[in-house]
């Protein structure tokens, strides 16, 4: 029951107004899980780092798996 309150506590706060990122016009805003390469270099950044900030970031794939694990095309469009 704890972990369910506290499942909707964290929902709730996250959803209030003063939580959201309010981004200028001329602002990208990109989560990462990873600390980013001096200088975004990907031959200084562990394997893990390179694809998670500077091809996913920088480089649009030819398809993407989505969450619910479907693959949709970007680049792609066509593929047998």
């Amino acid at each position: 029951m704890a972990a369910l309150s506290l499942t909707v506590l964290a929902t709730l706060i996250g959803l209030s107004p003063a939580a959201q990122a309010q981004a200028r016009k001329d602002t990208a805003i990109i989560g990462m899980v990873l600390e980013p390469a001096p200088g975004l270099d990907p031959t200084m950044a562990s394997a893990a780092a390179i694809g998670e900030i500077v091809h996913y970031n920088v480089l649009e794939g030819l398809t993407k798996i989505n969450m619910d694990g479907t693959i949709t095309p970007l680049l792609a469009e066509s593929w047998a």
